[in-house]
């Protein structure tokens, strides 16, 4: 190994990943397959946030050395990085059949298999990890998050501090006891916790929402609906989607009897149905609505990234918009003035999901098509309340309105949007 590459890899060592890139190109321009470092540079890449960047290299690195193993351990890194679980799992096997006794391995397939659906296997992993390496914090660490996927909380807890007593540094099981303490209701201290797990790794992702998570829910509906997620989450996937249609279908019920009841009754059902409307409108919404109001305290601030930020602007303003239609009904009990109402509530959930998707591309064909549907659908009011009642004005709005249900359930029904 030359200079250039002995300077990257300490460079590496330091954090500087961009010095450590620059090292490594130049070392590339006179040897275009330095496994060595195409595998480095990957690493360095992935850092840095250029995840298309860094798949390149890590492709190139097992081009230049198909039965290295590291080559297809950084593969897996980088799939991983990039939520491609499937392509990941398939490179850590491979690592992991030309060096079955390395216990990091072990662990990325563990890691992998967690967070693709499948706790049972990574726990699996985790342990022959384990019993390869019987002193690894990150391996402990990896057995809690299974066990907490599996729904073991206790069982987690005791392996995320087993993993604090070998590395009290250890990010990861900072981060595991604060959801653990979510699940429990005690969300001060989850932010403890959080708080510990982003002063060993101050970058760490998974600590940094769930920090969110914890001062979101000082807020009692957002604890509320947090402790149902957290709820929800520990029972098997049937239970949840009969969960969801039982709420749904009771919904229904209340709104059809509350046509023919009368009195007390009515007001009741009345209310369980715009309940359930707002409960709806909430799963979709909650987080960039609370998060306005953590924003008026300096550590939100400093906590949300640049796309949350965008994320509650886009919430506060459609909730204006939405609010001030209200009051333009009240006023005026004019139809074009709750259709603007329920178009702007129920264009929140897509508005805001654009800022999580994690592919560019579909971001802005998203971002083309909600506004288009925006647009459409205001032409549609502004057409009902200059004629006083146009038909055509209010199929225009009605349709923007189904666009923006569809839309939310195809962009959180099909998983697309950013792992946190």
């Amino acid at each position: 190994m030359g200079e250039r590459f002995e300077r990257a890899r300490l460079l590496f060592g330091q954090g500087r990943f961009a010095l450590a890139e620059k090292e490594l190109l130049e070392d590339l321009a006179d040897d275009p397959e330095d496994r060595d470092a195409l595998a480095l540079l990957a690493l360095a890449r992935s850092n840095l946030g250029r995840r298309d960047d860094a798949l390149g290299a890590a492709r190139a690195a097992v081009r230049a050395a198909p039965d290295w193993d590291w080559a297809h351990y950084v593969l897996a890194s980088v799939l991983y990085d990039r939520d491609e679980y499937a392509e990941a799992e398939e490179a850590v096997g491979e690592a992991v059949r030309l060096d079955p006794e390395y216990a990091d391995y072990r662990r990325l397939q563990a890691a992998i298999l967690v967070e693709s659906g499948e706790p049972a296997k990574g726990l699996a992993a985790a342990r022959v990890g384990m019993e390869l390496d019987p002193e690894s914090a990150r391996l402990r660490a990896i057995e809690g998050l299974a066990l907490h996927h599996l729904n073991r909380p206790e069982e987690a807890a005791h392996s995320f501090r087993e993993a604090l007593a070998l590395d009290p540094e250890n990010a990861l099981a900072h981060a595991g006891l604060g959801r653990v303490a979510v699940r429990t209701g005690d969300h001060r201290g989850a932010e403890d916790h959080y708080r510990e797990a982003l002063r060993a790794n101050p970058g760490y992702e998974w600590a940094r929402a769930g920090l969110l998570d914890a001062l979101r829910a000082r807020y009692p509906v957002y604890g509320l609906l947090l402790r149902f997620f957290e709820w929800m989450r520990s029972l098997p996937s049937g239970a949840r989607t009969a969960v969801f249609i039982g709420i749904y279908v009771l919904a229904q019920v209340a709104r059809k009897t509350s046509t023919s009841a009368s009195g007390a009754t009515k007001t009741m059902l009345q209310a369980f149905f715009v309940l359930y409307g707002v409960f709806a409108l909430l799963t979709w919404a909650a987080d960039p609505l609370f998060n306005l109001l953590l924003r008026l305290r300096r550590e939100g601030r400093l906590l949300l990234d640049e796309d949350e930020t965008k994320a509650s602007n886009a919430v506060g303003a459609l909730l204006a918009g939405a609010a001030l239609a209200g009051v333009g009904w009240l006023l005026w009990r004019r139809d074009g003035w709750w259709m603007a109402a329920l178009l702007l509530a129920l264009a929140m959930p897509s508005t805001t999901a654009i800022f999580a998707l994690r592919k560019s591309w579909v971001r802005t064909g998203a971002g083309i098509v909600v506004a288009g549907t925006l647009l459409a659908g205001l032409s549609g009011v502004a057409m009902e309340l200059a004629s006083g009642g146009s038909v055509g004005g209010t199929l225009l709005c009605l349709a923007a309105i189904v666009v923006f249900v569809l839309g939310t359930w195809i962009i959180f029904g099909l998983g697309l949007l950013r792992r946190r």
